[in-house]
């Protein structure tokens, strides 16, 4: 679940900021530390569709007795430029909730805070709120023209070589390099969540292979990052970029479409 947005304008930037938290139930239910709750922060051009939000920081965002949290936050902004935003992020803390001794109700707390929008940003082009006209719009072949995988870029050279290319048929999604006889072929599936997508198939090969991710589309070029299911319940990126997680490998990869001839 998303709540307690708290939207503005920037003038300088051209975007509306958003800040917000986002709970995932399942966490909320197990005593492991939190990975995808948190405090977050979007972009918007017009305030309808919005960027893939970025976590600011995980945590709990609904009071339970003993536990700590962190709710409804507010942006302050001091100074922000065409692609940098610095300033307050002020919201409400406990670090272990509750009414009575020797627990602390929530209260008013403050970090500062800076972010860079340097890096590629996802907007969503098409209505996320139909998957199929979503599904529409990534239709055909695209050819990977720059990959990151585990937390570290590979190399332009090895990437021209491997010519991976992704084929988008129906709800059908295949993944085929030039050093594999067979490649990946599976059910690609947008989730009820904007941008996010579940894949499962096969792999090269013969075995069972399960992603889950988002992905970007910006006229012809597509991002898709996504990490590998195989030890446990992994975790969907959020944003597009690795991490060096080895148990549940995660892969980006920025793709141009293959025009027909």
């Amino acid at each position: 679940d998303v709540a307690h947005p708290n939207v503005q304008y920037l003038a300088s930037l051209q975007k509306y900021v958003m800040t917000l938290f986002v709970l995932k139930h399942d966490e909320f239910a197990s005593t492991e530390a939190p990975k995808l709750s948190g405090i977050y922060v979007s972009l918007s051009d017009d305030g309808i569709k919005w960027d893939v939000p970025q976590q600011l920081f995980a945590a709990y965002v609904l009071p339970a007795v003993g536990r700590e949290v962190a709710l409804r936050p507010y942006l302050h902004v001091d100074k922000s430029t065409a692609d940098e935003v610095s300033g307050t992020l002020i919201y409400a803390y406990s670090p272990s909730w509750g009414w009575e001794a020797p627990h602390t109700p929530h209260f008013m707390v403050k970090r500062s805070i800076q972010l860079k929008f340097s890096e590629p940003r996802h907007s969503a082009e098409s209505p996320v709120t139909d998957p199929r006209k979503a599904l529409d719009t990534i239709q055909g072949e695209w050819l990977c023209v720059a990959a990151e995988e585990a937390g570290k870029p590979i190399d332009e050279a090895e990437v021209r070589k491997l010519k991976r290319v992704f084929k988008f048929s129906g709800d059908r999604m295949t993944m085929s390099r030039a050093i594999d006889e067979r490649g990946y072929d599976g059910k690609f599936e947008i989730d009820k969540s904007p941008s996010f997508f579940n894949w499962i198939g096969t792999g090269p090969f013969g075995a069972t292979i399960e992603f889950v991710g988002i992905y970007g589309l910006s006229g012809d070029d597509l991002k898709l990052c996504f990490r590998y299911q195989t030890q446990g319940k992994a975790t969907r990126p959020t944003l597009f970029k690795t991490d060096d997680d080895k148990s549940n490998i995660c892969a980006f990869y920025t793709c141009r479409r293959i025009k027909p001839k």
